[in-house]
């Protein structure tokens, strides 16, 4: 097996910046040489090699070498490379050789049985300080983000937790940190507030890096983790036995015909998707432009489900049009999707009666209030947020901000730029719900 004699180049990817700027024209020579070096390891230790690193709008990526055909495997990742955590099995941990795994060894050793996900953090962190092998270390070293980098909320001080404007999300942040500062006291701690210690680190790449195999399976499996995120995927991966060998490997597995030089993306939310506020908690990343997965939590849904009853469909249709509604629920219009999808629409109230003995006009106005009442009750407003977004990308510095708003400790970072997308987008979720269902009033 080869191994590089000196670390990798860094490798950098999904920044907040990879999700609103197509960096591709300007990629530096640095990003370009660092793919090489990877495409080199990588063909040394993998079959099957169809893809290739190259840089692309978001940082980098994988893509096919050559055309490829549907179901044609295009990248098989062997089990010795992998950190895996099997407990569908007695002995379920798989380790790459060479390493001491002191801290993993410790946590097999805790009173309490740990989840996949602590196990395979402290394995990281084994890897990154150089007791889980050279592969390991030079590949988590390279590839994985900087501690200041990460974008992942449960990384982030207060200050920039605010930005979000989301208290939920803000609260779940809060609870991760706590919950892993009870149980990891040593390693939790920190060199100052704004930079997350070692322990957070190697759990946020675990949560973001991590691929599920199997109901009780889960991996860590390089080169197959530089693969980006898309709503439409055209690969995905499989574990699996292939030809004659006893041993599976976890594979990379073409959805559909692509020629040479297309950008392979995976799905990291499955079919029915991610909300936005799940999706930044796990890969510290939301999709510009609108997400059929997400949804407005109503604090009082339920209850006016039960003293109003159910909004009817069909009045939707109604009021919108034909054309618009059916841009809508075939997922062309994204957040009216999402809206719909987060309003309490049905045939029936939940008391059994028909939705026909009324418009519910009671619930819709209720639901409205509340989506206005959360945008009135934010920090800044959607415009004020987008003119600064749009500063931001046409300057691609995001030092350049000016509000007074922002603390002097955020507005330099690209976690900034990572929480401004965010709030942003659900400020447009909460526009288009407040609007059709001030149609629906009408």
């Amino acid at each position: 097996m080869f191994l590089p004699s000196s670390p990798l180049p860094r490798l950098r990817r999904r920044g907040a910046f990879a999700r609103g700027i197509d960096i591709t024209r300007n990629a530096s020579v640095e990003l370009k040489n660092a793919a090489k070096s990877f495409n080199s390891v990588m063909e040394s230790v993998c079959d099957n090699m169809l893809v290739e690193i190259r840089p692309s709008k978001f940082q980098n990526g994988l893509y096919t070498k050559h055309n490829v055909l549907k179901g044609q495997v295009l990248l098989s990742v062997p089990p010795q490379l992998c950190i895996s955590v099997d407990f569908g099995k007695e002995n379920g941990l798989s380790l790459p050789s060479g390493g001491s795994w002191p801290r993993l060894q410790a946590g097999l050793e805790a009173p309490d049985p740990l989840t996949w996900d602590l196990l395979m953090s402290l394995a990281l962190l084994d890897c990154i300080s150089g007791n889980g092998g050279q592969f390991w270390m030079d590949y988590s070293s390279s590839v994985f983000p900087e501690k200041q980098s990460l974008l992942l909320p449960m990384c982030w001080p207060m200050p920039l937790l605010r930005e979000l404007q989301h208290p939920e999300i803000m609260e779940g942040a809060l609870k991760q940190q706590a919950r892993l500062s009870a149980m990891f006291p040593d390693l939790m701690a920190q060199e100052n507030e704004d930079v997350p210690s070692w322990f957070q680190w190697a759990f946020a790449c675990v949560r973001s890096r991590s691929v599920q195999l199997s109901r009780d399976h889960f991996a860590l499996v390089p080169f197959l983790d530089l693969a980006n995120h898309g709503i439409e995927a055209n690969c995905d991966f499989a574990h699996m036995v292939e030809g004659d060998s006893k041993v599976p490997t976890t594979q990379l597995v073409a959805l559909q015909d692509m020629p040479q030089g297309t950008e392979l993306l995976l799905s990291y939310t499955g079919p029915n998707g991610y909300t936005n506020q799940r999706m930044m908690a796990q890969y510290g990343f939301v999709i510009p432009g609108g997400n059929p997965g997400d949804r407005i939590i109503f604090k009082n849904r339920q209850g006016l489900e039960r003293s109003e009853g159910v909004l009817k469909l069909e009045r939707f249709q109604d009021v919108l049009g034909d054309q618009i509604f059916l841009e809508i629920i075939s997922g062309k219009d994204a957040y009216g999707y999402a809206a719909l999808k987060s309003l309490p629409i049905g045939d029936e109230n939940s008391d059994g009666s028909s939705a026909d003995d009324g418009d519910n006009l009671g619930c819709a106005s209720s639901l409205r209030d509340e989506c206005k009442i959360t945008l009135e009750e934010s920090a800044s407003t959607l415009q004020e947020d987008e003119e600064l977004l749009a500063k931001l990308i046409k300057h691609r510095q995001p030092d350049l901000a000016t509000e007074d708003s922002i603390a002097p400790l955020v507005h330099k970072d690209e976690r900034f730029l990572s929480a401004l997308m965010y709030r942003i987008e659900r400020k447009r979720l909460l526009h288009a719900t407040s609007s059709i269902l001030s149609l629906y009033i009408a």
